[in-house]
């Protein structure tokens, strides 16, 4: 069975770059809700220590408590490393990012330059008007070095 490539424009592209920027300008502004907004309603998203949030609710409770705790005042960073679409409303979205200013890191999290770097996994989705993130998987990285990008192909 042969399989078509979805037809995307560049507006598209465009149109899921706002949507990492609506989530930097809410963290930055430290606003939960509005970060939370950006998440599908029914999101499955996994932090950095692997905790597992169901649901744009939880998840809003969740950034609510760090982001007026050991996020308090920082700045979020997002780069946009690769997108693949699975559909024309469907792409999976490997994203670097960098927080800084942060008041402290959790347990076995460390940054010693004072810059904490993760590599970021979104599953997006066109919902209605707008891009949201379905899926969010996020993995610290060392401080010393970046998240490698290795494509294999084959079996």
């Amino acid at each position: 069975m042969h399989q078509s490539t979805p037809t995307i424009s560049i507006r598209t592209d465009e149109a899921i770059q706002q949507l990492f920027d609506r989530q930097v300008r809410a963290w930055n502004a430290g606003d939960a809700d509005l970060y939370a907004q950006t998440f599908a309603e029914n999101v499955t998203a996994t932090n950095i220590l692997g905790d597992n949030y169901v649901g744009r609710q939880a998840l809003a409770s969740r950034m609510a408590e760090i982001l007026g705790s050991i996020f308090k005042g920082s700045t979020l960073e997002l780069g946009v490393r690769r997108i693949a679409f699975v559909r024309a409303d469907v792409a999976v979205v490997d994203l670097e990012a960098r927080v800084t200013g942060f008041q402290r890191l959790p347990p076995g999290v460390t940054a010693p330059d004072g810059v904490l770097r993760t590599a970021m996994l979104q599953l997006v989705a066109k919902e209605e008007d707008a891009w949201r993130a379905a899926a969010f998987h996020n993995v610290a990285i060392a401080a010393t070095g970046s998240a490698r990008t290795s494509e294999r192909t084959g079996r």
